[in-house]
């Protein structure tokens, strides 16, 4: 039997001197796992989640380091776009009935298929626990991706994860089934990348059938792979591998896990190899989640790494190239899991952030319930008609409403320094537009080109960066479940959001 009716209102209006009372959710007990009655408060310039469970009292993480950033951040949530189909009916209720139900708010921006569970490292800080029993058949896989088909039409990114996919022994078939699907814009593949650095054949595989490799590279010293993810001779295959990436023109995107104390230093250079290379398509920084196997990895909730932490940390080590004002949350999930800037490539070089060329509302409508700023069906049209109303109008100066830099540095500069800022805008506007020309022109050679080949088209002149903020036992929010698009799609047919599944479903 659940905490009783009184219980439950006595908890709800629990104040603490000097918090200031955001929500009421439910939560999960870092001892037991059960759902629990929760706060959002805001202390000292942070936002906590605070936890009462019955059996083992109350219990305070971190959820944001920034009490302005996470106010702000939820004026960005928008309305959700529901998939065409539910696998689920309302029962148990909220988050029992996953898989999704119809109370649900949001559809699959973006499917991870777990292909396998074995894995060739065993990382301290994994989220998951591979325990090499499963292995996903062709057939399953099939079934699991006409589902999805089904449900949303079609899907800009599927993504293979693990375990460790390249490890599967039917791996090259279930490639070649994927990237045989003209409704799937983009398959990625989640890796370590040690079969991948010492394996050609498999490298060419991947270039053959344009997927894409998502590399985790969590920076380039032994010791961080040593704390991280086990062995030393890590970093060195790492780096082999980048550069195998870079010169086989191999196309690929880089994931970092962050954690504080460890690796925060070593986020300049992983952004500099970034920005360096076209064929590097996105960045991913993960602040550690203490889910799965990284449950036993030692830590503080009050002091891990939260989105604003990593926008600051983005803002030193790019070196003036990314303001606090170019990041956002991604307008599909909730504010709190995902936030994001897309970069343009500018001719006669570097990179513009895209949000300092277009209006704030033109910006996260090209975003609004999509997992990235795709040029497909619609939405090209209407980045066509944002650049025509763009060549026609003024540039804005830096220091307008939506190119003030917030949260860092004084907002009074002196006049010179101003002017000098504007006219590298304005240079680097320029820059911008004319590579947009030369997209357009590309496109329209091609004829009907249809999305796929599209995104091909302006994938390598343009750059995003995600931060993507996981829940664990600590920090679970079921109002941000509601809101989930990231999913692992199951043999039964479920949609499980991730982090309901990584915290309340995997290897209970």
């Amino acid at each position: 039997m659940g905490p009783s009716f009184e219980w439950r209102l006595q908890v709800t209006l629990m104040s603490i001197a000097g918090d200031r009372h955001y929500d009421v959710t439910r939560s999960t007990c870092p001892a037991c796992r059960k759902l629990v009655c929760a706060r959002i408060v805001g202390r000292d310039g942070r936002v906590l989640m605070v936890t009462a469970c019955p059996d083992h009292g109350e219990s305070e993480a971190l959820i944001s380091s920034s009490e302005d950033y996470y106010l702000e951040s939820l004026s960005c949530l928008s309305r959700g776009s529901r998939p065409r189909e539910f696998a689920r009916t309302v029962s148990g209720g909220c988050p029992d009935d996953c898989g999704f139900c119809p109370d649900h708010e949001q559809h699959v921006c973006m499917p991870v298929i777990e292909i396998t569970d074995s894995c060739d490292l065993a990382c301290p800080i994994c989220l998951v626990e591979n325990v090499g029993q499963h292995e996903m058949s062709l057939a399953t896989l099939k079934e699991i991706v006409a589902r999805l088909l089904d449900s949303e039409e079609s899907i800009q990114v599927l993504n293979l994860s693990g375990g460790e996919p390249t490890m599967h022994s039917g791996y090259h078939k279930l490639l070649e089934y994927l990237a045989g699907i003209d409704r799937i814009f983009r398959v990625s593949v989640s890796t370590n990348g040690v079969r991948l650095a010492r394996e050609p054949g498999l490298r060419a595989l991947h270039k053959e059938l344009d997927v894409v490799v998502s590399l985790q590279l969590d920076g380039f010293s032994p010791d961080t792979y040593e704390r991280l993810r086990g062995p030393l001779e890590l970093a060195r295959t790492k780096q082999q591998l980048l550069q195998q990436i870079v010169e086989e023109e191999l196309p690929a995107s880089l994931t970092m896990t962050l954690v504080r104390g460890v690796n925060e230093a070593e986020l300049g250079q992983v952004l500099d190899v970034y920005l360096a290379h076209d064929n590097l398509l996105s960045l991913t920084i993960q602040p550690f989640t203490h889910a799965g196997h990284g449950r036993g990895f030692p830590h503080d909730p009050l002091t891990r790494i939260t989105i604003p932490d990593v926008i600051e940390l983005l803002r030193t080590a790019s070196r003036g190239v990314l303001r606090p004002s170019d990041f956002g949350p991604l307008p599909c999930c909730h504010p709190a899991c995902f936030c994001q800037t897309f970069l343009l490539k500018v001719e006669g070089g570097g990179w513009l952030p895209l949000k300092r060329l277009l209006r704030q509302g033109d910006y996260m409508g090209l975003l609004e319930n999509r997992s990235y700023m795709s040029p497909d069906g619609e939405n090209l049209e209407r980045i066509r008609g944002m650049v025509y109303d763009l060549w026609a109008a003024p540039a804005e100066e830096p220091g307008s409403a939506d190119g003030a830099t917030r949260g860092s540095g004084s907002a009074v500069q002196p006049a010179a320094t101003l002017a000098s800022a504007a006219s590298a805008d304005r240079s680097q506007r320029d820059g911008a537009l004319r590579t947009i020309k030369r997209i357009f022109k590309e496109i329209d050679a091609s004829g009907i080109p249809g999305p796929k080949r599209t995104v091909r088209i302006v994938e390598r002149r343009k750059k995003s960066i995600f931060i993507h903020q996981f829940m664990d036992v600590h920090t679970f929010d079921l109002s941000r479940v509601r809101r989930c698009c990231s999913v692992y799609p199951k043999e039964d047919g479920a949609l499980y959001p991730m982090c309901v599944y990584n915290v309340l479903r995997r290897c209970r």
